[in-house]
């Protein structure tokens, strides 16, 4: 099952998600410190960036013992959001939504130690809790940025109707693409 949850405002004492909330953190660690080495903030073994901010949601996945297995950041793009932030070059075809009725989802991931039929299953469940989000917040589309293998691996072998923003470009780990489906 996946689950929605953002940061307490005010933030008091016990935090209903504070386990949810370090181990979302610790799974982007691995993901993206760990794993391929990005060069991005991390502080005890957990990995944030500045767009985890108030704004921001979080689904997460949770197996049975509470631990995170995957997981994905909302964020509608009335706000500062990572596609338009940090690679708006990436959009060169179409310009970049700065209203609410696109969400972008970002820092999206999976344990990748899980068996190859789970890491499926949960990605599977991710992907359905973005479009269902968007749609109970009233967004008609989804924005991403990602390697363009997962784009056209995974998104549009799932029948998505993916757009995009622009071409891949280079990155030191892979061609990223960035890009959106409508919900």
């Amino acid at each position: 099952m996946i689950y929605e949850f953002a940061l307490a405002q005010p933030c008091i004492a016990p935090y209903p998600h504070e386990h949810i909330h370090a181990s979302m953190h610790r799974l982007r660690h691995m993901l993206y410190r760990e794993r391929v080495n990005w060069d991005v903030p991390e502080h005890l073994g957990m990995e944030f960036d500045e767009f985890d901010t108030l704004r921001a949601r979080y689904l997460v996945g949770l197996d049975g013992s509470g631990k995170v297995v995957c997981q994905t950041r909302m964020i509608t793009c009335d706000h500062p959001y990572m596609l338009a932030e940090l690679w708006p070059d990436l959009a060169t075809d179409r310009a970049l939504p700065r209203t609410a009725d696109t969400a972008e989802g970002s820092r999206s991931g999976l344990d990748v130690t899980l068996p190859t039929d789970q890491q499926r299953r949960w990605y599977g469940e991710l992907q359905i809790a973005n479009v269902e989000w968007a749609l109970h917040h009233g967004g008609d589309r989804l924005n991403f940025v990602t390697y363009e293998q997962v784009a056209k691996g995974a998104l549009e072998k799932a029948g998505l109707p993916v757009r995009y923003y622009g071409p891949a470009k280079p990155f030191p780990d892979g061609d990223f693409v960035a890009g959106y489906f409508p919900v």
